[in-house]
């Protein structure tokens, strides 16, 4: 009788496991964050626009920070801006 009630509970016990085996989904995760360029990598595609502004950001040792990928706002001046603002402040350069 005892042989009988070990035996169901290994039967029972195989069971469940093989249930929770079953029901066990593989979850596939994407390992970069997105195929689509860093702002860093959009200010070196044009670089005839931001070349001012990318030259300021590496002066200042600040340009490696664009290179992080997530999602945030960068308000970049254009060459023309750039070059507007040093006109009107008397810099030069």
């Amino acid at each position: 009788m005892k042989r009988h009630i070990h035996f169901n509970r290994l039967i029972l016990l195989m069971a469940l496991a093989y249930c929770c085996l079953l029901s066990c989904n593989k979850t596939v995760y994407r390992e970069s964050t997105t195929d689509e360029v860093n702002i860093a990598g959009y200010f070196d595609k044009h670089t005839e626009t931001y070349s001012l502004f990318v030259n300021m950001l590496t002066r200042a040792k600040a340009y490696g920070f664009l290179s992080a990928y997530g999602t945030y706002t960068v308000f970049a001046p254009t060459n023309d801006a750039v070059n507007s603002w040093i006109k009107d402040n008397g810099k030069n350069s």
